[in-house]
Parts: C-alpha cells; sequence; structure tokens
C-alpha cells in the first residue's frame, strides 16, 4: 500500500483521540519505539519522502496543509542541523531517540532528554523535538504520553518541560501544559505536572490521557 493510502484509509477514517490506544494499537498496530541517533535519521528520512508524496496529492492544498508542510520542513532541518552538527555531540550526548510507527510505516520522531543530564540544567525531564507527518492526526499527544511515561519510570513524577514555537502553543495547552519561566528566541517555555491537570489520570504507575481511556 503507498504511504498516501495508508493515511487516507487509516487517518481519514478514525482519529487516535477517538479510542483508547490499546484500540489503535490492535486495529493498526501504532507503536512508539526507542532507536539510535542513527535509526532516527532513517526514520526522519522517509517521513520527509513520504510528506513530498502526501503534499503531491493535495489538489488543491489548502492554506492550512501548505502551513502544516512548511512547519514540517522547517523543524526537520532544524533537528538535521542540531543533530548532525559535530560541536553539539557534547550537548546531544545524553538525548534519546523515539519513532513512531503506523504498520511499520514511519509517521513521526521525538527526541528526549532527561532532567539533569549534561548541559541540562533543569531537573525536569524535557521533549527536545517533535515532528510528525502532517497528514496524521492525534500522534503527537501520543508521543508526549511517552515522555511521560519515561519520566515516570526515571522516578519524576511525569513532569516535563518543551519550548513550544507559537503554533504549537495550543497543541501543548490541550494537553495540560502551562507558561513557565522565560523561554528563548521565539519560543515559550511550558511545563506539564499530570498530577496536577484534569488531562491527565493516573494508570498504574505512570500517567495516561484521560482522553484515551475507554
Amino acid at each position: 500500500m503507498k504511504t498516501r493510502e495508508l493515511f487516507q484509509n487509516i487517518f481519514s477514517k478514525i482519529h487516535i483521540r477517538e479510542s483508547p490506544k490499546e484500540r489503535y494499537f490492535r486495529l493498526f498496530q501504532t507503536i512508539i519505539k526507542e532507536v539510535s541517533k542513527d535509526e532516527m535519521f532513517i526514520a526522519l528520512a522517509q517521513i520527509k519522502g513520504n510528506t513530498c508524496d502526501w503534499c503531491s496529492t493535495l489538489n488543491p492544498p489548502s492554506y492550512s496543509d501548505i502551513e502544516r508542510y512548511k512547519t514540517f520542513i522547517a523543524v526537520s532541518h532544524e533537528i538535521e542541523k542540531v543533530y548532525q552538527d559535530p560541536q553539539q555531540i557534547n550537548t546531544t550526548k545524553y538525548h534519546r531517540y523515539f519513532i513512531g510507527l503506523v504498520q511499520n510505516i514511519p509517521i513521526g520522531v521525538m527526541t528526549f532528554v532527561t532532567g539533569g543530564s549534561a548541559f541540562y540544567n533543569e531537573s525536569t525531564d524535557k521533549i527536545g523535538f517533535m515532528l510528525t507527518h502532517p497528514g496524521n492526526q492525534g500522534c503527537g499527544s501520543l508521543f508526549v504520553e511517552k515522555a511521560v511515561e519515561l519520566s515516570c519510570s526515571l522516578g519524576n513524577g511525569g513532569e516535563l518541560m518543551v519550548e513550544a514555537k507559537p503554533y504549537s502553543i495550543p497543541f501543548y495547552e490541550r494537553l495540560g501544559f502551562e507558561p513557565y519561566g522565560f523561554g528563548h528566541f521565539e519560543t515559550t517555555q511550558m511545563k506539564l505536572y499530570p498530577s496536577e491537570s484534569n488531562e491527565w489520570v493516573v494508570v498504574g504507575n505512570t500517567y495516561r490521557l484521560r482522553k484515551y481511556m475507554p
């Protein structure tokens, strides 16, 4: 099945937010897994190719489609710039890399920074970058849920930081993030306390997004 057909057949029929994560996995084998940096870049290259294919099928593309495509390309270049720069090796040494797959097709990537790691003085865990195929809906929140799960497993209570760009602020707000401290150039620093947010519920030893629950 071609990638554009995959997105037309899956994402146009069911949004991740409308069903529990387990049901989505059972239906479409959606998984998020940790990989090496090289494997992340292989997945990112595939997603970029699939994104170009997706964009070429839009006839005509809407304004929001074009903006999502432009944002995807800009962020993918930023990821490449940071993680392929030899001068950043020490800075990113302790970063962890994750990819999202639907039926074994890459649909997104995320980097995760453990609180207190080298070159990151904050004790709170942090989402470094998160990028998903512009044709999907809901996969970004799956990545955030995975990051909360990682934070809980590290004993940090699921608390997360993120440097949100203007277009992504509403997305993070819907997941319970709030402005915190001072951001950097063109970003807003946001923080999530899942224990204090109505968007999250305790399940076992971690938190789950309430909207995923049956």
